[in-house]
């Protein structure tokens, strides 16, 4: 583990805990009915295409690095693997541990 000094920040990511999850651990047989996050998109931004990745709870959306000339390209990749990974790397939460000693 990396030693951190006075003042510093680790930023470390946080599984999600699904709802079945949670509605096992808490006992209860029905999981509530919340929406689905609305799906990540294709925009242009500036003169390049972007994927742009809305999270619940957050006004601003996350883009992801990667630029595309097509809007073609760019939803192929969105469909791929790296894309759906992309994706749910953006959409899982961000934790600032900071080090008081």
């Amino acid at each position: 583990m990396q030693k951190l000094s006075r003042g510093e920040y680790k930023f470390a990511t946080r599984p999600i805990e699904t709802q079945q999850a949670v509605a096992r651990r808490s006992g209860d047989a029905e999981v509530s009915n919340r929406r689905a996050p609305s799906p990540a998109y294709a925009a242009k931004l500036g003169d390049r295409w972007r994927i742009v990745v809305p999270v619940r709870g957050k006004l601003a959306p996350r883009i992801c690095a990667e630029t595309f000339c097509m809007r073609v390209d760019a939803e192929r990749w969105l469909a791929s693997a790296d894309g759906q990974h992309a994706v749910a790397s953006k959409r899982r939460p961000v934790i600032a541990i900071r080090v008081l000693a």
